[in-house]
């Protein structure tokens, strides 16, 4: 199909364009925030720097934090340019997969390359805002591998494109590690053998991989979502699980539905099913291997490359994602043209020998209509929060994390009973999630239930005794209940390793008042004034404190302090006027 090179760059275009058509009305979503509102990098002036000297919070990722960074001074708050930007990016790899795929005579190149731009599995890219990431790296990716296959005839200036190309893929993401092993594995596919001048020719882009993955496993397994700790696994529990996961996303890429945003967790599997599964995929190799033996090689490198590029995500080292599922539709993106190779190319295989070329075209065609609708469909799921969460509702009503994100869309519009229904929905299925506890506890808050607000702090702490906000969260709320001593407890805990947080100081200050020990708690709230100099609440404590004491000129000062920040305080003119006649200041 479409030798006609500007024929089949139209039709992708066109294809794609329809597939993601429904994000002109798409809004931001889950961690989108992360990247863009609530990123330092993004909204720093400097951030264009910032973004190469430093990681974020789970990932070290300094081009998509660069991209990002230019995307919110061109686009702000509007979702529509950064949808934009994924989508063309998202064609753009599809035609460079193309000619790839031509450049090694892959068999059904164009279909590959068209199914790519069409795949329903492709949308948990396109359509997410936050992979950026997925969509950029491939874009250097595949262009590398051009390169590279480029570079073994044509001299030095592609092999330096390629490492170069290769550099900016891991700056945007760190699973382009796995360039080295697709790069030998395509020269296998060129040539039939691997020699030394292959291995040595590699080895400073092995390097640089290595240098990548030692710093992505280390940020991932130090890495805690919502103040939870990763599960720990035995290895043997996670390579079961990656084999589970290569079968997912091989049966995904040939039915791509249904596909859930978010697919429900798996238990760790056995030790027997785990060996098991082991030797079922070492055996399918071992019969690809065999096929290669006897001139066949496209089915065993497709198969090789299609695991090794979802191997950075098969869970074999902890990463932080698997809290929530152990697959993901935005994990095969790099590893999806592969297993379409595989398809296309064993239907062209077929076909060919047979002479039923227009039976191949037909069906062909037809693949691509479908998988456009499909795919079309998916992306209206991506418009906004609310229906990519119930969307994954409708595919697994037992799924944690949408009651969770449907529990916080209702507290933010204050629909509150519905709200506290998702967010006990959410702790029933999941008992061991912290942050669901404490966004319980403060959806209790917001009616005055205290002492419930309390329970559920207390046991979010109980999951991770690390939990700084749900120690001062519980702090707050036994303070409304009048128990100071276990309100004293909780905020010192924080304030005594965590010095720098103010609102631990306050709420510290805060307690000691109420236990009547009030040279504590000045002590206390002049620290917190100290690191928050614009708290008000901390002012106006610190004022009361000081009255207390006696020391009148002091508070003033304080109350003065209440009123810049504050104007419009409803208490603070009168004390102030007040402290004024008891010191006898003219005017009083």
């Amino acid at each position: 199909m479409s030798d006609h090179p500007l024929r089949g760059i139209l039709t992708i275009v066109l294809l794609a364009l329809v597939v993601y058509a429904p994000l002109r009305r798409s809004d931001f979503l889950w961690d989108d925030a992360l990247w863009l509102q609530n990123s330092p990098v993004t909204q720093a002036s400097d951030g264009w720097a910032r973004a190469f000297v430093g990681a974020d919070r789970f990932d070290y990722y300094p081009l998509t934090s660069l991209a990002f960074w230019a995307e919110w001074r061109l686009f702000g708050e509007s979702p529509l340019g950064y949808h934009a930007v994924n989508v063309a990016l998202h064609v753009l790899g599809a035609l460079l997969l193309w000619r790839l795929l031509r450049r090694l005579q892959v068999p059904g190149a164009f279909v590959v390359a068209a199914l790519f731009a069409v795949h329903p599995v492709a949308v948990g890219s396109v359509a997410w805002i936050a992979e950026l990431k997925n969509t950029l790296s491939f874009v250097f990716l595949v262009g590398a591998l051009i390169a590279w296959s480029r570079s073994g005839e044509e001299g030095g200036a592609w092999y330096g494109a390629a490492l170069g190309l290769f550099v900016a893929a891991l700056l945007a993401k760190a699973s382009a590690v796995v360039f080295p092993a697709i790069a030998l594995a395509l020269d296998f596919l060129q040539r039939g053998r691997l020699t030394r001048r292959d291995f040595a020719r590699v080895v400073p882009f092995v390097a640089l991989a290595f240098g990548s993955a030692l710093l992505a496993v280390r940020l991932q397994a130090g890495s805690v979502i919502g103040n939870q700790p990763l599960p720990a696994e035995s290895f043997l529990e996670r390579l079961g699980i990656a084999w589970q996961a290569v079968l997912l996303y091989a049966r995904k890429a040939l039915v791509p539905y249904p596909l859930p945003i978010v697919y429900p967790q798996w238990d760790s599997p056995t030790v027997r099913v785990a060996l098991a599964g082991t030797a079922i995929g070492l055996g399918v190799l071992a019969s690809l291997a065999w096929l290669a033996r006897r001139g066949r090689r496209g089915p065993l490198v497709a198969a090789l490359v299609a695991v090794v590029a979802l191997a950075p995500t098969l869970g074999l080292v902890p990463m932080y994602y698997t809290l929530y599922a152990r697959v993901a539709d935005h994990w095969a993106y790099l590893a999806l043209p592969a297993f379409l190779a595989l398809l296309v190319g064993a239907v062209a295989t077929w076909t060919r020998s047979s002479g039923a070329t227009p039976v191949a075209t037909g069906l062909a065609v037809l693949t691509l209509a479908g998988s456009t609708a499909l795919a079309h469909r998916q992306a209206e799921h991506y418009r906004s929060p609310e229906t990519m969460w119930q969307h994954v509702l409708d595919v697994d009503p037992a799924s944690w994390v949408a009651h969770h994100q449907i529990a916080i869309i209702h507290a933010r519009r204050g629909e509150l009973d519905v709200a506290e229904q998702h967010f006990l929905a959410a702790v029933r299925l999941r008992p061991d999630y912290a942050l669901a506890y404490r966004n319980l506890g403060r959806q209790y808050e917001g009616t005055h239930r205290w002492e419930d607000a309390a329970t559920q702090y207390r046991r979010a702490i109980e999951i991770y005794p690390e939990y700084v906000e749900a120690r001062l969260n519980l702090a707050s709320a036994l303070l409304q209940t009048e128990d100071a001593a276990e309100a004293l407890e909780a905020a010192s805990w924080v304030m005594e390793r965590h010095p720098e947080i103010a609102r631990a100081h306050l709420l510290v200050g805060v307690a000691r008042a109420q236990l009547d020990d009030p040279m504590g708690a000045r002590q206390a709230l002049e620290d917190a004034v100290r690191l928050e100099p614009n708290d008000v609440l901390a002012h106006w404590t610190l004022a009361k404190i000081l009255v207390r004491l006696g020391e009148f000129e002091a508070a003033e000062f304080e109350v003065q302090a209440v009123l810049q920040l504050e104007p419009t305080h409803p208490e603070a003119p009168g004390v102030l006027a007040a402290l004024r006649q008891a010191l006898g200041e003219p005017g009083s």
